[in-house]
């Protein structure tokens, strides 16, 4: 059985294949997880670094041209191993992404980092940061139709950025879906939608967003300019 609902295969999107796992002896991450950098900073503020990193090993198992470049590789093995895992995404984030101290990482700072490793190994890929609201839900869709995880970003208050609202998290039951946790100012890798829900990875687990209190959040409490997609198309 999907995670959503079979009732409504038709306005479901998702990944063609299985998401990856990392393993790190004890549990299985649902794809990567900033915990497991070596920076303190950045298992703080290194979600922009782990989704980057979901693309590149999710393309780098699936899709066409991307055999190629540390990630290819390590994309290889199932599950992923931990510590080989930390260890490329340290590299990726000092040559690539600067990690901002307390700061963490732009969405236009993601794009250009990306697009540089693209560009490096010749991956068939990049990635540009959408400004505004236009299309937003579609190009989503699309994305997934193209087998390709999508970037969100649930950027933070503004323009009061100490602001303490922040959106919902949920995990899903027989009997509906929960609210766990709460966060804001974070990126997170998309797997899944369908009319009502996303599906993601953060933090190595599978969470849903409400897409109606993503809107909700964004027209109240942040803005568009910071809580976005990274669009990522295919260029040959």
């Amino acid at each position: 059985m999907d995670f959503f609902d079979e009732q409504a295969r038709d306005t479901v999107f998702s990944l063609k294949h299985p998401f990856f796992f990392v393993n790190d002896g004890v549990r299985v991450y649902y794809g990567g997880s900033q915990k497991l950098l070596t920076r303190t900073y950045t298992q703080k503020m290194g979600c922009g670094v782990i989704c980057a990193a979901n693309i590149l090993l999710y393309l780098g198992r699936y899709a066409e041209g991307c055999d190629r470049g540390p990630f290819a590789e390590l994309a290889r093995e199932d599950p992923i191993p931990a510590a080989e895992f930390g260890r490329r995404c340290d590299a990726l984030q000092r040559r690539y992404m600067q990690v901002m101290p307390h700061f963490g990482l732009t969405g236009f700072q993601l794009t250009w980092g990306l697009n540089r490793y693209c560009r490096r190994y010749g991956l068939p890929y990049r990635m540009r940061w959408q400004l505004g609201k236009r299309d937003f839900w579609q190009h989503i869709q699309e994305m997934l139709e193209a087998d390709i995880p999508g970037t969100l970003a649930i950027g933070p208050n503004f323009p009061a950025f100490w602001g303490r609202h922040k959106l919902r998290f949920y995990v899903r039951h027989l009997e509906g879906y929960r609210p766990v946790v709460s966060t804001k100012a974070h990126f997170v890798t998309i797997t899944g939608m369908d009319e009502e829900w996303l599906r993601i990875s953060s933090w190595g687990k599978e969470y849903f967003i409400n897409r109606r209190e993503y809107d909700d959040y964004v027209k109240t409490h942040s803005t568009w300019l910071v809580s976005n997609i990274g669009l990522v198309r295919r260029i040959t």
